[in-house]
Formats: structure tokens, sequence, C-alpha cells
């Protein structure tokens, strides 16, 4: 698991809950011949209030979603503080293909200009360009449109410390920090996503996926937070900043269509 230095592949870091002992089962048999270095998670059950101090963190985000964050912020942090170029994110619950290995070859991605790249799927259409890189037969387009998931993903020396700097702020889950047009950031940088992927969330796939902490957070927010439907003036303006919205939407999808095309990410 943290065994000598191996140079010439990608590191690994894997973000796992000290409670979560069969994930970390799991992990270990995927991830079976590479080296892989444990972070050991946050738990929202039991963060620490003083976490928040000299910092602005969204009322949004739950105590599940926070503990991500900050998991993840803590590789960015390691790869800062080791010169690291190139590093490869996991969390516990993704399943990866038998072609995973492979992608871990250290020289395939070097000279390549990218600040992240996914290899993890999420199951919707998504924008991409119609230029890719070619990456040991798949391609990897650049991303245009809102998709999720964090859960397997290669993140440059750069975009580590870009993402440093910007987290004494943080409004959003990892995933939409990453992934989402709403946030800014994903169009402010290159963004790719592997296709197919080499990664997916137990989720997507399995019967019995192992239970997912974060998930059963949100939905336990989402019904706490429940309020009353806006009336009057509050409705009219509420609905004119959505047809607003959609017309934004409409624009820019037909302007990215002539550059871009809708893909299913698929998981191989």
């Amino acid at each position: 698991m943290n065994a000598a230095q191996d140079y010439s592949q990608v590191p690994i870091y894997l973000i796992n809950l000290e409670r979560r002992v069969d994930r970390l089962t799991n992990m270990q048999r995927r991830l079976s011949g590479l080296n892989f270095t444990r972070i050991s998670a946050y738990d929202g059950e039991k963060l620490n209030p003083g976490l928040g101090k000299n910092r602005v963190i969204s009322s949004k985000l739950t105590p599940y979603e926070i503990g991500c964050y900050l998991s993840h912020e803590t590789i960015w942090q390691k790869i800062m503080e080791n010169n690291i170029p190139i590093a490869c994110i996991l969390e516990d619950d993704i399943v990866l293909g038998s072609d995973f290995p492979r992608f871990m070859d250290l020289s395939i991605w070097q000279g390549l200009d990218f600040d992240v790249i996914k290899l993890d799927n999420w199951p919707r259409k998504i924008s991409v360009t119609r230029k890719y890189l070619n990456i040991l037969g798949r391609k990897a387009h650049r991303i245009l449109s809102t998709t999720y998931s964090s859960a397997c993903y290669l993140i440059s020396n750069k975009c580590a410390h870009n993402l440093l700097q910007a987290s004494q702020t943080i409004n959003f889950t990892v995933d939409v920090l990453k992934f989402d047009t709403a946030g800014g950031w994903l169009q402010k940088n290159h963004v790719y996503q592997l296709v197919p992927s080499i990664g997916t969330q137990e989720i997507f796939i399995s019967n019995s996926p192992t239970p997912s902490d974060i998930e059963d957070s949100r939905i336990k927010a989402s019904n706490a937070s429940r309020v009353e439907r806006p009336r009057g003036l509050r409705k009219i303006h509420r609905e004119a900043k959505r047809i607003f919205r959609q017309l934004a939407e409409l624009l820019k999808f037909i302007i990215d269509s002539i550059k871009s095309k809708r893909i299913d990410v698929y998981y191989e």
C-alpha cells in the first residue's frame, strides 16, 4: 500500500474513512499490483468546528460534503509540498477497469497540457470538444458542460496550486467546483474527460453498492431544507430568472453545438 516510490508510476492517493474498513479492503484488491497512499478522510460525523476558522464555507454544504472537500484538499497540499507533477486521486467507492494500470504509466501524461483529466464517468450526456487527445486508444475530450463525480481523476501540480489558492472560500462540493459550469472554474481551465472511462462508482454498476455517506447526507439535508414555495412578486421574479437562464442555456447550446458534440461517457 505505501511501498517504496515507483518513479515510473503516477502517484495514486486513495481517500478512505477510518471506519470504512470494508471499502479499504475492496480498494486493496482493485489496486493490486499498484503502489498507492491511503489518505485518512475527514469524517462528516466528527468534523471539528475549528476547521472553518479563517475561511468562508457555504452553509448549503453538508458536513459530509465539507469533509470530502477537505480530504481532496489534503492531497492537493501534498502534491504541492512534494512537488509532484501529476497525481491520481481516488475515492474508495470507485470500480476500476482492467486497463487502469496501463494508464498509471507516468510517461503517458508527461508533456500534456491539462489541469484535470476525469477518468470516471457520470451517467448523462455531456458536451465536449470535437478535438481530442489520443491516450492509449481512448479519447480525452475537453469538457464543455456540467458533469459530476470526483471519484477518479488526474490532477496537475499547477492545478493543485490554483485550487488551494481558491480554497479560502468553499462554496461548492469538490466535484461541482471542478466539473460544473456554474462556478466558472471549468471554463477557465483545461479539464478533460477520458472516453471510455476507466472507472465508475459502485452505485452505477452494483446491485448492492456499499452505502454512500455523502449521498445519504445530501438527501437528509434536502428533506430538512424544504420551504414553502414563493408567491406573488417573489414567484414572478423567480420565474423570470428561470426563463432568462433557459434562454441563455439555449443560446450557449446553439453556439457550443457548432464546435462541440454531445456524448455518453461509458465505462469500460
